[in-house]
C-alpha cells in the first residue's frame, strides 16, 4: 500500500518455534512505546530557570507547548522503571510540576493549556498519574506520591461533581468512568467507586439499537432534535468510541469486575471492528469527529489496544485487532515520533506530539496490563472475509466486501456542529485493495479547524479534499453576483457537489458475483443550499465485482452554461510513476503493481502534481474528468 506496509511475520524452515501473537504485541509495545519516550525526551523543555516552560512538551505541528503533556508522566515511569533510568524519571517529575505551575487549578481542574479554559481534559491528566501511581508509584519518593495523591482527591472531587453521564461528548463520561474507578482504588474513596458504577450502569443504554455502536459523539448539536437526525442516525464517531470511550468502559469494566458493562463492551468492539482494515486502519472516513481521523486512529485519543488487548480472551479477532493496529502505529512513527497520517513525514508536515504521547499511554496500559490469550485465536480480521455488503443503519453507511475490493459508501446525515464536515452525500469514502492497500479515502468535505487547539493549521500548497465527487460549476449573471454580496455569499457557494447533500439516500442491489449500491440526491453547496436556477439531481452507481471498481454518474437538470465534472483523487506518493497512455485511461504505478483507471470521457491530470489533505493523511492524485450528463469510470489493478 501507499507510504505504509505492513509485512506479517512468516517463518523459515529450521528458523525457532514462531513465538505467539500475544508475544509478538508485548514486544513490539515494548519496542514502539521506549522509542516513543525517547522521541518525546528530545521534545521536553528543560530550563529549570523558566517555570513556565521547564518540563513542557514542544510540539513542532502545533507551534505550541501542549497543556496534556503531564499525561506522559505514565509511559516516563514505565520506562524509567522498566529500564532503571534517570533520564525518564526526571521527564516525569518535570512534566507533572510543569503541569501543577501552569494548567492546574485551585479547585482540582486542569486546562487544556495555560492560556485556554476548557478544563474536561482534567479526567484524562488525573487517569494518566494515577495509573503512574497505581502501577509505578514505588519508585516514587514518598513525599512525591503523597503530594500527588493530595492533588489527586482534589482532581477527583472535581471529576465526581462535574463529569456526568450528560457532561459534553460521550468520550468524557466514558473516561470518568474509569478515572473514578482508579481513583477510588487508589484513594480508597467509596463514593469514587459508586459514581463509576454509576455510570457504567448509564452506559448500557448509550449505544445504537441496530448498530451497537457507542452513540454521542456531537449529541450538543442543537440543530438535530432529540438527538437522531432525519434519517435516524445517531452522532457517532468510530476514532473516539474505538481509542477512548470503549477502552476506558473496558478498564472500568475490569478493574471493578462489571460484567455487565464488559458484556455489553464486548458486543459494542465486534460491531467497531467490522470497520478496521486489513493494515490496522480505522475506517472512520463517515464519523462525526471525522476532523480528527488519523488512519490509525484520532489526533488526541489515546489507542485501542487497553479494549482488544485486554479483553483479547472474550472474542478470537481482538488480539489481531490490537497486532495490526500497533503494527501500523510503528509504521507511521520517524525518529521516534507518531505523525498523524501514512504521508504526513513523507509530505514534509511536522508533527503533532499529541498523538505520541496519547498512544504511548495506551501501549503502557496493556505492558502493565494482562493478556489473555482466546482458546482459539485467530491471524484475521472480520474485513478479510468476504461477506459481499453490510449496511449500518444508525449511520446509514454500507460496507462492500467483495473479491480483493473493500469500499465504503455513506450518507451519513448527523453533522458534529457545522455543515459541511464528513462526508455524506452517497460518497466513496473508501476504496482499498488487497495487493495495493488504500485508494480512496474520504477527508473532510472543507478544512477547517474545528478544535483549532487541537488540530493543524494548513500552510503551505496543494491541499484539498480527498472525498470523490460530482462539482457544478456555475457562472452568475451580474445581477446574480449583486444579490450574492448581499446575501454574503462567496464563490465557494457557487459551487455544488453531491457530498454535502444530508438528504441523498442509499441502496443495495445483489448479484451472483457483483455488489451495487446506488446513491440519489442533488447537487448542493456548503451552505446545502440548491442553484438559483433549480435542483439539480444525479445518480451515481458503484459496482464491485471480482475483477475492477466502476462508478457510472447521472446528472439532471444541470443549468445551461455550468460546468460539470468529476473528481478522483487517488491515494499515489509523489515519487509513483504515472503515465496517461491515452486521454482516457491512465497509470498509477505502485511497487509490484499498476492502477489502471479509465473512462469513456477525457481525463485530466495536472503532470505529476500530488495534493494532500490532514485528514487522514495521504498524498493523492487529482484525477478530473469533465462530462456533460453522464460518465463512467472503471478501477483496476494490474
Amino acid at each position: 500500500m501507499t507510504g505504509i506496509g505492513i509485512v506479517l511475520p512468516g517463518y523459515v524452515f529450521g528458523s525457532a518455534p514462531p513465538i505467539s501473537r500475544k508475544e509478538e504485541l508485548i514486544q513490539l509495545s515494548e519496542s514502539l512505546l521506549t522509542k516513543w519516550c525517547e522521541g518525546l525526551l528530545r521534545y521536553q523543555i528543560t530550563k529549570p530557570e523558566n517555570p513556565s516552560t521547564n518540563g513542557a512538551v514542544w510540539s513542532p505541528g502545533d507551534g505550541a507547548l501542549l497543556g496534556r503533556c503531564a499525561e506522559s508522566v505514565y509511559p516516563f515511569l514505565w520506562c524509567a522503571k522498566r529500564y532503571r533510568d534517570e533520564r525518564f524519571y526526571q521527564a516525569a517529575l518535570r512534566a507533572v510540576k510543569w503541569a501543577f505551575d501552569n494548567v492546574a487549578q485551585r479547585n482540582g481542574s486542569w486546562h487544556n493549556g495555560p492560556k485556554q479554559d476548557w478544563d474536561g481534559i482534567t479526567v484524562f491528566i488525573a487517569t494518566a498519574m494515577a495509573k503512574a501511581i497505581y502501577y509505578h508509584g514505588d519508585i516514587l519518593e514518598e513525599k512525591t506520591r503523597c503530594f500527588w495523591l493530595e492533588k489527586l482527591h482534589l482532581s477527583g472531587q472535581w471529576l465526581y461533581k462535574t463529569i456526568d453521564i450528560d457532561y459534553s461528548n460521550i468520550n468524557y463520561p466514558a473516561a470518568n468512568t474509569y478515572a473514578m474507578a482508579l481513583l477510588g482504588t487508589i484513594l480508597n474513596e467509596t463514593k469514587f467507586s459508586n459514581k463509576a458504577s454509576e455510570l457504567g450502569e448509564q452506559f448500557l443504554g448509550m449505544f445504537t439499537p441496530n448498530s451497537m455502536l457507542l452513540q454521542g459523539e456531537g449529541r450538543k448539536n442543537k440543530d438535530v432534535a432529540g438527538g437522531i437526525s432525519p434519517k435516524g442516525c445517531y452522532p457517532v464517531d468510530l476514532g473516539y468510541n474505538v481509542e477512548e470511550s470503549l477502552p476506558a468502559l473496558a478498564e472500568y469494566g475490569l478493574l471493578q469486575n462489571d460484567q455487565k458493562v464488559l458484556n455489553k463492551v464486548v458486543e459494542s468492539l465486534r460491531a467497531h471492528l467490522q470497520f478496521m482494515l486489513p493494515d490496522g486502519g480505522w475506517d472512520n472516513s463517515w464519523g462525526t469527529r471525522n476532523y480528527k481521523w488519523t488512519w490509525w486512529g484520532s489526533r488526541t485519543s489515546d489507542g485501542c489496544q487497553p479494549a482488544y488487548a485486554l479483553l483479547a480472551d472474550r472474542d478470537p479477532f481482538f488480539l489481531e485487532a490490537a497486532f495490526r493496529n500497533t503494527m501500523l502505529l510503528n509504521s507511521c512513527t520517524t525518529n521516534g515520533i507518531l505523525f498523524g497520517g501514512p504521508d504526513y513525514a513523507y509530505h514534509g508536515i511536522k508533527p503533532s506530539l499529541h498523538h505520541t504521547f496519547c498512544h504511548a499511554k495506551a501501549l503502557t496500559a496493556i505492558l502493565d496490563g494482562t493478556i489473555k490469550e482466546h482458546t482459539r485465536p485467530v491471524q484475521e480480521l472480520p474485513c478479510e472475509k468476504e461477506y459481499g455488503v453490510k449496511y449500518f443503519e444508525d449511520v446509514a453507511t454500507i460496507l462492500v466486501s467483495l473479491g480483493p475490493w473493500r469500499g465504503t459508501i455513506t450518507a451519513y446525515d448527523f453533522p458534529y456542529y457545522y455543515k459541511p464536515g464528513h462526508a455524506t452525500g452517497g460518497a466513496l469514502s473508501l476504496l482499498w485493495h488487497r495487493r495495493i492497500g488504500p485508494l480512496v479515502a474520504a477527508s473532510m468535505t472543507v478544512y477547517r479547524p474545528i478544535e483549532r487547539f487541537d488540530m493543524q493549521k494548513q500552510e503551505g500548497k496543494g491541499f484539498d479534499t480527498l472525498t470523490p465527487r460530482i462539482l457544478l460549476g456555475i457562472q452568475p449573471s451580474k445581477i446574480q453576483i449583486v444579490k450574492d454580496v448581499i446575501k454574503q455569499r462567496t464563490t465557494e457557494d457557487l459551487w455544488y457537489t453531491n457530498i454535502m447533500d444530508f438528504s441523498a439516500k442509499v441502496n443495495i442491489d445483489r448479484g451472483a458475483r457483483f455488489e451495487v449500491v446506488k446513491s440519489n440526491g442533488y447537487l448542493v453547496n456548503q451552505k446545502t443550499e440548491h442553484p438559483v436556477t433549480g435542483k439539480v439531481s444525479f445518480e451515481i452507481v458503484y459496482q464491485f465485482t471480482d475483477t475492477e471498481f466502476a462508478l457510472h454518474v447521472s446528472v439532471k437538470n444541470a443549468p445551461e452554461g455550468a460546468t460539470l465534472s468529476y473528481v478522483l483523487p487517488i491515494i499515489s506518493r509523489q515519487a509513483e510513476h504515472v503515465k496517461q497512455d491515452t486521454d482516457r485511461r491512465l497509470l498509477i504505478r505502485k511497487t509490484g503493481h499498476t492502477i489502471a483507471v479509465s473512462s469513456d470521457q477525457n481525463m485530466k491530470i495536472d503532470g505529476d502534481t500530488r495534493i494532500f489533505n490532514y485528514v487522514p493523511g495521504f498524498e493523492a492524485l487529482p484525477v478530473k474528468i469533465a462530462f456533460k450528463d453522464k460518465l463512467s469510470i472503471h478501477i483496476s489493478v494490474l
